[in-house]
């Protein structure tokens, strides 16, 4: 958070058991450092979140077909030089900065 945005980023950290105390010091050192930070106990990646008994994970383990099939249905995006997605802003949103709504 210090470094990279300027508002609340999240993030999810997956960890093993051997790591827990190295991670508890780290973030008594860093509490005023990061907010909205989930833990999920590192698990077998080629197993589903079913196959974990998790409704789901913020990963998904698929085969390439299942990949390519995905990457096709993608649209393109063009990044200005203020690195925005100029494709898909509203007419009132000039260079890039919306009104509050």
């Amino acid at each position: 958070m210090d470094n990279y945005v300027d508002h609340n980023a999240s993030v999810t950290i997956s960890y093993s058991p051997d790591e827990v105390p190295m991670m508890i010091t780290w973030i008594l050192d860093n509490w005023d450092s990061f907010v909205g930070t989930s833990f999920l106990y590192r698990n077998d990646p080629t197993k589903s979140a079913k196959d974990l008994g998790y409704p789901y994970l913020p990963q998904e383990v698929v085969t390439k077909t299942t990949f390519d099939e995905y990457v096709k249905q993608l649209k393109e995006f063009d990044l200005d030089d203020m690195c925005i997605m100029v494709d898909e802003l509203d007419d009132d949103c000039e260079g890039g900065v919306c009104p509050v709504r």
